[in-house]
Parts: C-alpha cells; structure tokens; sequence
C-alpha cells in the first residue's frame, strides 16, 4: 500500500499509478451500486489480481530436461532437425533464390522459438504448435524477424569493440613487436661484424664456379679448392676482378649498438577485458528481451537498457538463477554447435555430426522452455503497467 508499507495492496489507481490497501481505498455509493475510488484523484480503482503459487522451474528440473521430448515433444525436435537440414540445404543452393529461401527458413525457426517461450510463459508444458498457417506473414516470419533484430541489437556493441577497439590494437602491438624484431636481429648482424663479402670480381666469374663445382664432383676436399683458388688470385695481376663499387669494407656500421625495446601490451590487455564485460552484458539482457518479446510482442525496450536493467532488479532472485542455469548450458551448447555445424571449421564428419546436430537442437529448446518458465514467474511478480 503506498501509505501502510505493512499491509498488502488490493487495490491499483491506474491513473495515479498507485496501489491502495482496504482502508484507504473510498467506497461511493452510486444507484447502481458501490463503486471503489482512489482517495487521491477520486477515479475508480481496479482490484488488484491476486499472484498464483507458481512453481518454480528449478525445483523440476527433470521437468525441464524432459520438455523437448515428453508427449510428443520428440516428433517437434525430429522435425526442428529436417526443417535445419532444408535450410542447410537451400543455403547452399547457388543464386539469390536459396539464400531467401534459406532466410524464410531461419525466421520461421526462430518465430517458432519466441511463440515457445510465449506458451510456456502462459502456462504451457509441452511443445506447442507452429502457429496458424493462415497467419503465416504474421505467425511465422514476423516474430522472427523481430527476434533477429533483438539478437543483432543484444550483440552489435560487442562485434563493433572488437573491430573498431580491439582489432586496431592488437595490429598495432603485432606491428611493433614486429619491427622490435627486425630490428634486434639488425642489431646482432652488426654487432657480429660484417661477414663474408658477397661474390664480386672473380668469384662471381662462371668459368670459377664451375671449376670449383668440376672439382668437388671428382671428389676434392673444401681445403684443395681453396689452395688451388689461392695460387690463381696470387697469380692474376693487381685489382683484377674487383668490383668498381666500395668494398664491402668500407660500408659505414653502427658504432653504437641500441637495444630495441618490444612495445608493451598492457593496453591492449586492457581493452582485451572489455570483451568478456559486454559479452555478460549481451548474455544478461537477451533473455529479458525474449521474454518481453514473447509476451507484448514489442522490441522496442532493446533500446532502453536503463529500463532492462530496472526490470532484472525487480526480478533478481528468479533471473540470477536463470543466468547461472543459462551460462553453463549456451557454453556447451555453443561447442557442440561448432562441432555440428556443417559450415564450421571444426566440423565433425560423417555419423558423428548427425548425432551431434540433434542434441544441439535439443539443448535449445531446454533453453527456450526455462526462459519461458522465468517469463512465467516474471509476470507475476512485477506489474508491467
């Protein structure tokens, strides 16, 4: 009751946006009855509805493991798997044709995920229907396309940090870690000496090359070559065979060796963790805009986070337990997918993805149903209006 904190509110001025207990609330006789008003604006008042005793999800839990094949539930999970076979298949199809029918695929899965979560928000315990095949536009492609929309909104802050904040500094610490490198082995080569001169003048003379490739094939040791070249130098006149450029000796060298230093990689950590931080925001507010999806049918609270989060506060106890349900489950439902899907790069082959496919789907609709069972108990705590 807005004036008697103790006592229990059973009456709701929607105009004032207030709740009355029994004393407050004014009762006015009228000839046709009694009617009962808001003591601050006089407007009739509409009785509160009582909460129903709710069970909560996570006392049945082999209720919930049991959702997506118990009474029949398997013949909607074999053909959630022959409907993603057709899609796999029309997405491969060359031309413009397969990928649309690819798309209307895919919205009809996931318009049949948010009527799940609708049903089983209202009571439901079984898998329900795919909706009237009359309504096709506005049953099975337009939910779907609303929930597409609420994924890419849930999850577009995280894809453009890594692109626009993380990429860029990652390529810059790789840059400089690799100039570091080159220029730590400029500094060894230096610091060792010149070397060997490369051939110039006589040594890059191919009658000499293929004298000393004539002799090692008969068998002559590195020792006889270079005695046999040296009596030839000593025997040619003085500045035959060298080169018109300087001498390799005389090329200038670093007198001052410099150690390079590698580029610290403390803010690229740094904006590393931003990742995991708007990865459990997405994670946090996606199935709250399921919920409010399934239930009024509206995306529009996607683009008011402040009025997300004020809704999960109203409902921490049951959407904490729903988060730390969820987390586990998307992690492996998310590897499996990896494995499963055709198009992945670590794709299973053969049998082994057949059976995987299958559990993936499986592991989906447990998600949706304890969504749907937190949808359930969301709307009976909390006022929406």
């Amino acid at each position: 009751c807005t004036r008697h904190a103790q006592a229990e509110a059973e009456w709701i001025c929607h105009a004032c946006a207030v709740a009355w207990c029994p004393s407050c609330v004014v009762v006015k006789k009228l000839p046709g009855g009694e009617v009962w008003t808001c003591p601050q604006c006089e407007r009739p008042a509409a009785r509160r509805e009582r909460k129903r005793e709710i069970v909560p999800w996570w006392t049945e839990l082999g209720e919930v493991f049991a959702f997506p094949i118990k009474n029949g539930g398997w013949i909607g999970l074999l053909v959630l798997f022959a409907v993603s076979l057709m899609q796999l298949a029309a997405s491969a199809a060359p031309g413009p044709m397969g990928w649309m029918a690819s798309g209307i695929l895919y919205l009809g899965v996931l318009s049949w995920f948010v009527i799940i979560v609708r049903e089983v928000g209202h009571g439901a315990r079984s898998l329900p229907g795919l909706g009237s095949v009359e309504e096709y536009i506005t049953g099975l492609v337009v939910p779907g396309f609303k929930a597409l929309i609420i994924s890419i909104i849930t999850f577009l802050p995280v894809l453009l940090y890594t692109l626009f904040i993380v990429g860029p500094a990652v390529a810059q610490y790789q840059a400089g870690r690799f100039a570091s490198e080159q220029a730590r082995h400029q500094q060894e080569d230096a610091e060792s000496g010149p070397g060997l001169p490369p051939p110039t003048g006589s040594e890059a003379d191919p009658q000499r090359q293929a004298l000393i490739e004539a002799m090692r094939a008969t068998g002559h040791g590195d020792a006889e070559i270079e005695k046999m070249l040296a009596e030839m130098d000593a025997e040619q006149p003085p500045g035959a065979g060298e080169s018109e450029e300087a001498g390799w000796d005389e090329q200038p060298w670093e007198e001052e060796p410099w150690e390079p230093e590698p580029p610290s990689g403390a803010g690229m950590v740094i904006k590393l963790l931003g990742i995991p931080a708007l990865l459990i925001y997405s994670l946090a507010v996606w199935p709250i805009l399921m919920i409010i999806l399934a239930m009024f049918n509206t995306i529009l609270p996607a683009f008011n986070p402040p009025l997300l989060l004020r809704i999960i506060n109203e409902v921490k106890p049951a959407y904490l337990r729903l988060m730390a349900f969820l987390a586990p489950l998307i992690l492996v439902d998310y590897l499996i997918g990896l494995v499963a899907s055709p198009g992945s790069a670590f794709a299973a082959s053969g049998a082994a993805r057949f059976v995987l496919w299958p559990v993936d789907l499986y592991l989906q609709l447990v998600i949706l149903y304890v969504i749907g069972r937190t949808a359930e108990i969301i709307d009976n705590e909390i006022d929406w209006f």
